[in-house]
C-alpha cells in the first residue's frame, strides 16, 4: 500500500481503547479481555516476568511463585495501564494486597527503580528481554493466567480502511508463524 502514512500514538491500553471507541484511531493495541464494544485480533501472548535487583535473594531462582513476592514493595505502571489489573488480580487471588512503592509510565524508569532496590517490577517477557540492565535480572512469575495477552482492537462493526485490514492480515500471519507465543 504505497502512499499510506501510519501515525503511531502511544498510551496505555485503556486510553487507546478510548481513542478507538471515539473513532480517533482505526486500530489500537490492548490487553485481553476487552469490552464487547470491540472486535479484536490476537497479536502476542507473553508470560509476565518479575524484575529483581541483581543482588536480591530470589535473583538466583529460575522461576518465582507469585506468593514469594507478597512481602516485597511493588513498582507498577501508572493507573491507566492494563498490566496493573493482571498483577493486582493475581495477587488478590493469592490472598494478598501488594505494597506499591512507586508508579511510572516509563519502562526504563521502572527498571532503574528496581536496580536502585526500591522494589520489584513486572514486565512481559518480550519487553523484559529488551530492557537489559546490569543491576537487574528478570525471572518468570509462576502464576496461572498471569499473562500479557495483546490484541489489536477496533470498534465492533466499524468500517476498517484497506490498509488497516492489510495490517491485521500481516499481524495474523506473524502470530501464526510464532505459534501464538514467543519463545
Amino acid at each position: 500500500y504505497p502512499g499510506i502514512e501510519i501515525q503511531l500514538v502511544e498510551h496505555g491500553s485503556k486510553r487507546l481503547e478510548e481513542l478507538v471507541r471515539d473513532g480517533e484511531v482505526d486500530l489500537g493495541g490492548s490487553l485481553l479481555p476487552v469490552s464487547e464494544a470491540f472486535d479484536w485480533q490476537e497479536v502476542q501472548l507473553e508470560p509476565i516476568h518479575v524484575l529483581l535487583p541483581k543482588n536480591h535473594p530470589l535473583a538466583g531462582e529460575e522461576e518465582i511463585p507469585l506468593e514469594r513476592l507478597k512481602d516485597m514493595a511493588f513498582i507498577l505502571f501508572d493507573a491507566g495501564f492494563a498490566l496493573n489489573p493482571i498483577i493486582l488480580d493475581a495477587c488478590q487471588s493469592r490472598g494478598f494486597e501488594p505494597q506499591v512503592a512507586a508508579r511510572s509510565s516509563q519502562i526504563n524508569f521502572i527498571v532503574e527503580l528496581v536496580a536502585a532496590g526500591l522494589g520489584v517490577g513486572f514486565l512481559p517477557r518480550l519487553i523484559a528481554r529488551q530492557r537489559v540492565h546490569a543491576g537487574v535480572v528478570h525471572r518468570p512469575v509462576i502464576e496461572p493466567g498471569m499473562n500479557w495477552h495483546m490484541a489489536f482492537v477496533w470498534r465492533r462493526g466499524a468500517y476498517l480502511p484497506h490498509a488497516a485490514r492489510a495490517w491485521l492480515e500481516l499481524a495474523a500471519e506473524v502470530f501464526q508463524k510464532k505459534g501464538g507465543v514467543t519463545s
